[in-house]
């Protein structure tokens, strides 16, 4: 799974077992620092430890070899990726960047200098979505939107969702924008991968005959237009958002009202899929 990592720093991190370790962070100057079940660690000598001033520091051409290994050598053509703040590997493994943006126009074209990395560590976790999938199947499928803050499983959650919904047997449209929802475990799923949003719905409503959407992180107008368009269609939509209440996201900017049927908060810190509010 983490393949591209530089050689120093895959030797640290192999002995680790990564089934309950949610990010893993790289900053160049400093020591390795692993989210462990929502606690902040070090390691050192291949084990976790609450010292976090210790274990193997973090160089400048640490972080430069990460990221030709993630673009396969060939970082131009990463670009688009790249200027958005994130890479994923060809394992679906997410990785965030943190640098200096090249500003042209007023416009970024690029992010360089990268200085950290934000490693999200993947977990198929089968029955997370056992819960919610009863709750908006009951009376057939409800167009659903799942809101929690960063890092608290909606993606985990997404996978799952698309094994469940295999019961229903209905061709599924997966938008998967970062390519971190690919699974070969439903045989009704469709997925358009590393593209933005507004492409993959435009083109994949017209060729690819839907009846569920499944999308993550929608967070803009032109998202929600796109989710309103699916739902005019008759098509129905299950997507995630950042936020951690319901009336927050109501409120953003950028919200249309009376699209979703069902609203799900997930609690903070629980375990994948516990809901906190459903409405």
């Amino acid at each position: 799974m983490l393949s591209f990592l530089p050689e120093r720093i895959k030797n640290e991190v192999d002995p680790i077992d990564l089934s309950e370790v949610y990010e893993i962070r790289l900053r160049k100057g400093q020591p390795i620092i692993i989210n462990h079940k929502n606690s902040l660690k070090s390691v050192y000598n291949g084990k976790l430890t609450d010292e976090v001033d210790k274990g193997l520091i973090i160089l400048k051409s640490d972080l430069e070899e990460l990221i030709k290994r993630l673009t396969e050598f060939s970082v131009y053509s990463f670009n688009e990726q790249i200027k958005e703040g994130y890479l994923t590997s060809k394992d679906g493994v997410r990785v965030g960047l943190s640098g200096e943006c090249v500003v042209e126009n007023g416009k970024v074209i690029t992010i360089s200098s990268i200085h950290s990395v934000n490693i999200r560590i993947p977990h198929d976790i089968f029955g997370a979505s056992n819960e919610i999938f009863k709750k908006i199947t009951k009376d057939g499928l409800k167009s659903t939107l799942i809101i929690s803050p960063p890092g608290q499983g909606k993606t985990t959650i997404l996978k799952d969702l698309i094994r469940n919904l295999k019961i229903l047997r209905q061709n599924i449209l997966v938008i998967d924008e970062r390519n971190e929802l690919f699974s070969f475990s439903n045989c009704f799923a469709d997925y358009i991968k590393n593209c933005d949003k507004l492409y993959a719905f435009n083109y994949g409503l017209r060729s690819l005959s839907p009846k569920i959407v499944i999308t993550d992180e929608i967070m803009k107008k032109e998202d929600f237009l796109c989710v309103k368009s699916c739902i005019d269609s008759g098509i129905k939509i299950i997507a995630t958002i950042h936020g951690n209440s319901i009336e927050k996201v109501k409120n953003k900017d950028f919200f249309i009202d009376n699209l979703f049927e069902k609203y799900i908060l997930l609690k903070e810190f629980g375990r994948p899929g516990q809901i906190d509010i459903i409405i």
